[in-house]
This record gives structure tokens, sequence and C-alpha cells, in this order.
């Protein structure tokens, strides 16, 4: 059954509605704190960030045409169900991407940059020894550690696209709270940093990819683990 539970939503500053309720359904989704099929009601979001229906519904109909959201004629837009199929789709868009990023990134100079990625992965490494892998602080300092990365490449529209990408493929990381994260990915981060340091795109490039597909065999499993689940329980129902 689709989840239902809103996530904390922070009430809007005053004279900045819409782009406050966008911003903010954004991050919610980027952060995994929507699953997939779960739905975003018009009434619920209103009432969480204490403003009207007007703000809400337009910033739902941005994340419906950023293919963040999916919607039917008349009905609520919810977040689109997953599928091992959406998963390699959006994954090997972001390896794509996100791998020129990064190589242009390395390309354009180092300028203190491998420092501030290994403070980040410092922050991560405490989050995952205090078994907070998946959660909202964790993944946070995933995103800052990929956008500083990919902010750094000199062409905005890129990381446009790899921001549009993150909408979409951020619901599929909440397949793996109720499952025991063993995936490394944080420690692939080291090589990203070692090879930003020393210059070499190919590596920086090779270790990205390492650590986006490690991930990705992980949702994979859990989102085969719920289908099988799913399929046992129909098969036993009377």
């Amino acid at each position: 059954m689709p989840a239902t539970k809103l996530p904390v939503l922070r009430p809007r500053p005053r004279n900045s509605d819409l782009e406050h309720v966008y911003a903010e359904l954004t991050r919610s989704i980027m952060m995994a704190e929507f699953a997939p099929g779960q739905k975003l009601k018009l009434d619920d979001l209103a009432t969480a960030f204490g403003t009207s229906h007007m703000p809400v519904r337009e910033a739902l109909n941005r994340l419906v045409m950023a293919r963040a959201l999916q919607s039917e004629t008349r009905r609520t837009p919810f977040i689109p169900e997953a599928s091992v199929g959406r998963l390699r789709n959006l994954l090997t868009l972001r390896t794509d991407l996100e791998g020129k990023a990064v190589a242009m990134t390395v390309e354009r100079g180092e300028n203190g940059l491998a420092d501030q990625l290994a403070q980040i992965n410092a922050r991560m490494d405490i989050e995952a020894e205090r078994g907070a892998l998946g959660t909202r602080a964790y993944l946070q300092l995933n995103h800052k550690f990929h956008f500083s990365l990919y902010e750094r490449c000199g062409n905005p529209e890129l990381v446009n696209l790899i921001e549009l990408l993150w909408m979409r493929y951020g619901p599929l990381l909440s397949l793996l709270k109720a499952t025991p994260m063993s995936f490394s990915g944080h420690r692939h981060h080291a090589d990203i940093i070692a090879a930003v340091r020393s210059g070499d795109s190919a590596t920086a490039v090779q270790s990205l990819v390492a650590d986006l597909q490690e991930a990705g065999d992980a949702i994979a499993t859990a989102l085969s683990t719920k289908i099988q689940k799913a399929h046992s329980s129909s098969s036993s129902a009377p």
C-alpha cells in the first residue's frame, strides 16, 4: 500500500508562498521523503504549509511538468510507481550526465574543491558509523557532496538537467529505508576526492559511476524483494 504520511514540511515565510512550497516539495522528493505511489493531496499540503490551495496547486503542476509527479485528469498527483525499468533508465541518464559534469569540473581545476568534498565526506562517514545511512541528514550530505562537484562544471544547463533527474530518482531511495543498507557509496567519494585533487578526470568519472551503480543495485534488490513479497501475499490470500 502506498505511503500516506507527509514528511515534515516547513510552513511558508510571508510573501513567497509558491516558491517556498515548490522548493520544500522538491527538497522532500529529492531526499526520499515521499515514497513511490504516494499521493500528494491538495488539502493536506495546504494545511501543512499554512497556505491556500493556489500556490500548492501551482507547485504540484510544476512538479508534474518536471515529471517528478504523475497526474491523471482530475486525479490527485502522485509519485510515479517504482519499477526496475524506470530505475535503470534513470540510472543510465544519471551516470551519463553526472559523469560529464564531473569530468568538466576536474578539467577546470581543483581550486580547493577536494578539501571541501573531504569535509562533507567526513561528516557522511560519521552518519554512516551511527547507522544513519538513508536518513535525511545522510542524504542531504550526499546531495551536497554531489552538487558541490556538479556546480563547478561551468554549465548551469547541465546542472539543471541533473537536478531534474534527482527529483525523479529521489523517491526510489525510499525503498532502502526498510532494508539493511550495506552499500558503501560514501567510500567511493574518497576515490573521487583523490581524483579531483590529482586532476584525474577519468578516475573521478569511474568512481562516480561506481558510486551510482552500487546504490542503484541496492535499490533494485530492495524493489525485487518488495515485489516478491507482494506477489506472495496476493497468492496466499483466500
